[in-house]
Parts: C-alpha cells; sequence; structure tokens
C-alpha cells in the first residue's frame, strides 16, 4: 500500500497511532513516497490558514522503531519558504497535567543555535520546500526524527542531558501526549487542531508501535502448524480407543 493510499482524514485529530518502521527515512525535507509508506498517515483540511496562504491539507505521517520515532508533515498550504518557519513540540511524556518544559522543542528552517528548546537535543530534524507526492506546487515539508526509549519514564524535571538525549515514552500503554503547533509563517495549525498549547488538557494522545507486525505468512504457519498438532493428537486419541 503506498503512502497516499494509507489516508485516514479527520475533523478534529486528538488520537495519533504510530506503525512500526520497516524503512528508515533520510531527514531531508524531501517526501519521498517509498520512506514513507509503512507510517501511519493521517490529514486534515486546514480551512483557516495565515493570510498569504490558501486552504488545502496538512499530511502527518507517524512510524517508530524501539529507539527512534519519525514523523514527517505536508503542509501543502504553505507555499513560501521563509527563515521564520518553525514547528513547536510540546510534551506531557508522564500524564501528570503539567507541560514537560525540558522536553519542549522548538524546529526552525534554519538551525539558528539561539532559538534552541531543552528538547531539540532530542530531535534531527529538517524543513524543507519543494514537490511531494500530494502536491506538484512547492510547498513545505518538514521531516524529524526524535531519538526515544521505551525503558523509563519521564519524572517530570530531568533534562535532556540528563536522559542521554533520549526521549523516554514507558508509559504502561507506551503512549504520551502530544500537541504539534506550526507557527503563522507555516500558515498557522495545531494538531489537535483546537488544542493550545498552555492547556495540557487539549494535548493528543501519540501511541507508538511496540514491536514489528507478524507477517502474514508466519501467521499462516502457525495455523498450518496448529491444525496439523491438532490432527496428530485427535488421530492418537482414536488409535487408543481401537486398542480399547
Amino acid at each position: 500500500m503506498g503512502a497516499l493510499e494509507a489516508t485516514t482524514t479527520q475533523s478534529q485529530i486528538t488520537y495519533m497511532d504510530s506503525r512500526w518502521a520497516k524503512v528508515i527515512p533520510d531527514i531531508d525535507g524531501t517526501f519521498t513516497e517509498d520512506e514513507w509508506a509503512d507510517a501511519r498517515h493521517i490529514s486534515f483540511n486546514h480551512t483557516d490558514p495565515s493570510p498569504g496562504h490558501d486552504p488545502d491539507f496538512i499530511h502527518i505521517y507517524i512510524k517508530n522503531t524501539d529507539s527512534k520515532l519519525f514523523l514527517l508533515f505536508d503542509d501543502l498550504p504553505d507555499n513560501t519558504s521563509e527563515v521564520d518557519d518553525h514547528l513547536w513540540v510540546f510534551f506531557d511524556a508522564n500524564w501528570d497535567e503539567v507541560i514537560d518544559e525540558n522536553l519542549t522543542m522548538f524546529l526552525d528552517r534554519d538551525h539558528d543555535p539561539g532559538n534552541t528548546n531543552p528538547g531539540n537535543d532530542f530531535a534531527e530534524w529538517a524543513i524543507g520546500f519543494g514537490a511531494s507526492p500530494h502536491k506538484e506546487t512547492h510547498h513545505t515539508i518538514i521531516e524529524v526524527v526524535i531519538s526515544i526509549t521505551f525503558d523509563d519514564s519521564y519524572d517530570g524535571s530531568s533534562t535532556a542531558t540528563e536522559l542521554n538525549n533520549t526521549l523516554p515514552v514507558g508509559t504502561e500503554n507506551s503512549a504520551i501526549r502530544v500537541m504539534f503547533s506550526a507557527a503563522t509563517y507555516l500558515c498557522g495549525w495545531e494538531v489537535p487542531q483546537d488544542g493550545a498549547p498552555g492547556f495540557v488538557e487539549t494535548y493528543g494522545t501519540l501511541t507508538l508501535a511496540t514491536s514489528p507486525p507478524i507477517k502474514l505468512f508466519v501467521i499462516v504457519l502457525i495455523v498450518i502448524g496448529a491444525v496439523i498438532f491438532a490432527g496428530v493428537v485427535i488421530g492418537g486419541i482414536r488409535i487408543i480407543i481401537k486398542r480399547r
């Protein structure tokens, strides 16, 4: 299934789930469909972008391994490339209803060292400007990779350095609360769409994949093995009954 086929369009995105990454994408700000065909794909129609931008869809792709979370934002309305383009990422990783300010990310187009935030050390990112499988006209494309660990949950105070620059996502259900907030320069949108960065109760839930999916042929082999085993057992019972 291609990246364009796996989409779910939502009027309000409050729940997101990640798929296990089979392909590790290059974080270069370009959208190569083969690199993201294995990701969860959701989208929404951004009907009220900032002035100078026409309404269009925001496409989001999410996937992960046991050590990396990959995100792609295909920002179709943003037909301008500006040095001030940036994306905020806010977390409540331990579900304590408090913004994890030590994890907050400010992902800007030019990686200006004066714009760093504590959570930037968890991530690598690239904000590109070009065509994508969704639109030939040039627009903004954001690719992000975040180092993660399932082994620990966030204590609410540790810094990126204290966490070895690895975002802990080790909650009981492998889910964290998150909000994405694109600057006005990126045509101004949030996910969830009615979210507010200062209010954790408006954040969305992101559930990560904890293991690769079982391949179909493995399931078939298991079923065949179970049928054979059952046949052997039933055959053995019949033999015992006949001997009696």
